[in-house]
């Protein structure tokens, strides 16, 4: 009987550890099959998870095409705001509204669906961001989104561009990028990229040739190893791009009339009587007299009507080594002592008297009295001043609680080359240098320095000279400190201020510092003429 019992009680036994190990068997396997089950959930969701993301790429170079389609023949500024202000696809609506713009997408084996949303520009920007949201048909509610930015390019994304080959000396610190159509002989400090759209061009930028001229590389500079031993610095601190095949690019300045008729056309809304030239749009001045001398105070600006200014100008001939060089006098011609000292002097470019604007004839010596200042008048907020004339500028732009962004040009597009823009007589500045003052000079011909400019000379804004240059002239035995630049210059012709252009002889501006204006990327002045068609910059997955 007790061995009945042992024995049942071993079968017992037995089949508690049996189900022990089953039990414990059946937990592994459970885990391992809940293990696979995971790796494969989680398999699908990333394969699903990645073509979504394929998916919302594919909205991207969707859009892309359908914009180069799009702006293909849209080369005027008013064709572009046209364009924008009509009903291009993913304006209206976000992609969590009915009647968002949504296309199917198929490739092989893949299939689903992009959604595509569209901030456009602000006024005058040449930044716009598209998003587009991308799911696959077998899992809608994994969804990716890629948000990518488009720029169009822009004239003031340069600090110089010019369409001439130029000269920079040993004592020019640049930020901002450098490009010639021509050619670039830089010998300062350059912070950013130096390019040439030419392999290599004929110098002859020297006044003097002396062995100079010839056949260069399209960016080069004379200092040996490329080191500028005035500034203790390496010249080209981050490169340079020397013809297309380095990514060099061509700008074209006979582009900029669209834009020059663009902006005198919004200028003209301005001109209502009686004698109301202003309008939130913009302000209209005609060809009276020999143009206008301009005042920014601030948020308002006076005119005053020049009536004649010294335009031309006596020179001397200098024997130099051989050379024989005529170097302006920056006297307007009249009685001269033995053809060196004028007797009616005047400094090349200054104004010698204004229009009577109390309706009688006669002139003034200054801007006051009879003569006194139109005004003052708003400026417009991205907007345009137009002088259909020469214009004499200076002043701040903007205050504190009163921020502008404009344009001023001086063109009338019936002549070659046409009105220019004088600067120096007083400093150019801003108000504010985070983005909210904005400022864009355009002079048909040229945006010249005069001679009796600021010892210390400061300029913010853009500048572009549409046939003539950017620049100063030469004067005999003058000298001048400090330029400052802050923006941009765009420049048809050889853009110069002074100092070493003989190597003997030190005229003009001693030292120039050229610093670009950031904000000029992303928002450049209202009218200020753009490339053509839009390329992204940035790429990032929301």
């Amino acid at each position: 009987m007790a061995i009945r019992i042992n024995i049942k009680n071993r079968k017992g036994s037995v089949l508690a550890f049996m189900l022990v190990i089953m039990t414990a068997i059946t937990i592994i396997l459970v885990s391992i099959l809940q293990y696979i089950s995971s790796q494969m959930r989680y398999g699908f969701h990333s394969y699903d998870r990645e073509e979504s993301l394929q998916i919302a790429e594919s909205g991207i170079n969707f859009y892309k095409w359908y914009l180069a389609k799009e702006m293909n023949t849209l080369t005027t500024p008013q064709e572009v705001l046209d364009y924008w202000n009509g009903d291009p696809i993913g304006i209206d609506y976000d992609c969590d509204e009915t009647g968002a713009y949504i296309s199917d997408y198929e490739s092989g084996n893949v299939k689903g669906q992009y959604c595509i949303e569209v901030d456009p520009p602000d006024e005058w920007s040449t930044v716009f961001t598209v998003r587009s949201v991308g799911w696959t048909e077998g899992n809608s509610n994994l969804k990716r989104t890629i948000q990518a930015r488009f720029r169009r390019p822009s004239f003031s994304e340069f600090m110089i561009v010019g369409d001439k080959q130029f000269t920079l000396n040993d004592q020019a610190e640049v930020h901002g990028r450098l490009h010639s159509n021509e050619g670039i002989h830089f010998n300062g400090v350059a912070y950013n990229t130096v390019s040439s759209e030419a392999d290599t061009y004929y110098y002859s930028d020297a006044l003097i040739p002396w062995g100079q001229w010839g056949w260069k590389n399209g960016v080069w500079t004379y200092w040996s190893g490329e080191y500028n031993n005035t500034l203790n610095k390496d010249v080209f601190q981050v490169g340079k791009q020397i013809g297309t095949s380095q990514g060099a690019t061509h700008w074209d300045f006979p582009s900029v009339d669209p834009y020059i008729n663009f902006a005198r056309t919004k200028s003209l809304e301005g001109v209502s009587p009686p004698n109301t030239p202003c309008d939130s749009n913009g302000c209209y001045f005609n060809n009276t007299g020999e143009g206008r001398k301009i005042t920014l105070n601030g948020g308002t600006f006076s005119a005053c009507d020049v009536n004649s200014y010294c335009g031309n100008c006596k020179t001397i001939n200098v024997d130099l080594g051989g050379y024989t060089f005529p170097f302006n006098l920056g006297c307007c011609q009249g009685t001269w002592i033995l053809g060196v000292i004028c007797t009616n002097y005047c400094n090349k470019y200054s104004i010698i008297n204004y229009k009577r604007t109390d309706g009688t004839s006669g002139t003034c010596s200054s801007c006051s009295g009879q003569c006194a200042a139109r005004g003052p008048y708003a400026i417009p907020n991205n907007g345009v001043i137009y002088v259909e004339d020469n214009v004499w500028l200076g002043g701040t732009l903007g205050a504190s609680s009163n921020h502008k962004r404009v344009s001023i040009l001086a063109a009338d597009m019936s002549l070659n080359p046409g009105p220019s823009m004088f600067l120096g007589e007083n400093n150019l500045t801003y108000s504010s240098y985070d983005g909210s003052d904005m400022l864009g000079l355009l002079g048909q011909n040229n945006v010249e320095i005069i001679k009796a400019s600021q010892d210390n000379l400061r300029i913010d804004g853009a500048l572009m000279a549409r046939y003539g240059r950017v620049g100063r002239d030469l004067y005999y035995l003058d000298s001048r400190n400090s330029v400052t630049f802050y923006g941009s210059i765009m420049t048809n012709g050889k853009f110069n201020v002074g100092k070493g252009i003989i190597p003997t002889i030190d005229v003009g501006y001693q030292h120039s510092y050229l610093n670009f204006d950031n904000n000029l990327l992303y928002n450049p002045p209202p009218f200020f003429p753009t490339g053509v068609g839009y390329s992204m910059d940035s790429w990032e997955e929301l």
